[in-house]
């Protein structure tokens, strides 16, 4: 529980920003382009903490590094808070992002190091399951707070979240670290026949996601005019399809992760190409992401199988590349800096459709 609490607080503090945007841009005297730069930098910190600090955690006490990150992220929140100027918010964001790139694979790694082999999986599951917490009760929080104070409110209450998770942590009794005492070899693991495409197909899978969601918020609160509760409730339909996709794991596992995940791939596919219509009106704009957390949570989950049992045959080490992957989506912002508004909320379909 304390486990996924922590990759809750995680999610929180990952996925506000796009439910706040117009307040933030607003209060710094900036554009949506700026916010987003902010945004940007925190997956590039996540990025760069992913790619030197995970493949060492077998070396460090896992337990202490969680609690060093959160102490960080408490701090970079609060910086966040504190900011005049968006450039300010930034250096927070990546801050942020650097302890987030610690905390999320340590947190996974501790998770297989408490739990027996035969309930590691079930484990494993609980824990994942903070990033549907975050995005059902985590996000309208957020935005709750920012609509009865301000956005700088949200990101001191979430910064004492952080801070309150290095007590949490601190709680977990000690383990003997399983993980593998060298770090990854990559041209190792690039060598592996299929790895690139799997890895490149990681990275625009992702891009489809991140670079939607960002500006989803935005969009929908400046076409019906309404406060951060909207793209609160946007998010909250988004986890909340993303969490109810656990009850079909026996149907997943009878069809197969290749067959289903390009199923997956072809319908969120085809939802980035629904999703601006689904916003014209209100009532689809809150209730149409259950549908895109749905095929997103089968999607990522089928591509993880695949990547991890059939092409690294269960090696850790590939496993590692994919989770940085999964937080380069920073690199999607070059994509569409410099698009009009309605450009960047329609770069989403442009990346992920040919996966389909």
């Amino acid at each position: 529980m304390i486990l996924m609490c922590g990759i809750a607080a995680v999610g929180i503090q990952a996925l506000m920003l796009s439910p706040l945007l117009p307040d933030i841009a607003q209060s710094l005297a900036a554009g949506p382009v700026e916010i987003g730069i902010a945004s940007g930098a925190y997956g590039a910190g996540v990025a760069l903490a992913a790619l030197v600090a995970a493949p060492r955690l077998g070396q460090w006490p896992k337990r202490q590094a969680i609690q060093i990150a959160f102490a960080i992220i408490a701090a970079g929140l609060a910086l966040c808070a504190a900011a005049f100027d968006w450039r300010v918010l930034v250096a927070g964001q990546f801050v942020t992002g650097l302890a987030a790139g610690v905390i999320i694979p340590g947190t996974y790694a501790l998770t297989a190091d408490l739990t027996p082999d035969h309930m590691r999986s079930r484990a494993m599951g609980r824990v994942i399951f903070g990033w549907s917490v975050a995005m059902v009760a985590g996000i309208p929080f957020a935005a709750l707070i920012a609509d009865l104070v301000d956005w700088r409110g949200t990101f001191l209450a979430v910064a004492l979240i952080s801070a309150g998770m290095i007590f949490g942590i601190g709680l977990l009794p000690r383990a003997s670290s399983t993980a593998a005492s060298r770090p990854v070899a990559y041209g190792q693991a690039l060598a592996v026949k299929g790895i690139r495409l799997a890895l490149i197909a990681t990275f625009v899978f992702m891009i489809g996601f991140y670079q939607t969601y960002t500006f989803l918020g935005d969009h929908v609160r400046h076409l019906h005019h309404a406060g951060a509760w909207l793209g609160g409730l946007v998010a909250c339909s988004y986890g909340l399809g993303f969490g109810l996709a656990v009850f079909f794991d026996g149907f997943i596992d009878r069809v197969g992760p290749t067959r289903l995940m390009a199923l997956a791939l072809f319908i969120l596919g085809i939802n980035y190409i629904l999703l601006p219509i689904s916003t014209l009106t209100l009532w689809t704009a809150i209730t149409y992401p259950v549908i895109w957390g749905l095929a997103q949570h089968v999607g990522i989950d089928r591509h993880g199988a695949v990547l991890f049992h059939h092409l690294c045959g269960g090696r850790p080490r590939w496993w590692c590349l994919w989770q940085r992957l999964c937080n380069l989506w920073v690199l999607r912002y070059v994509s569409c800096r410099h698009c009009k508004p309605v450009d960047r909320r329609a770069a989403g379909p442009a990346f992920l459709t040919p996966i389909g």
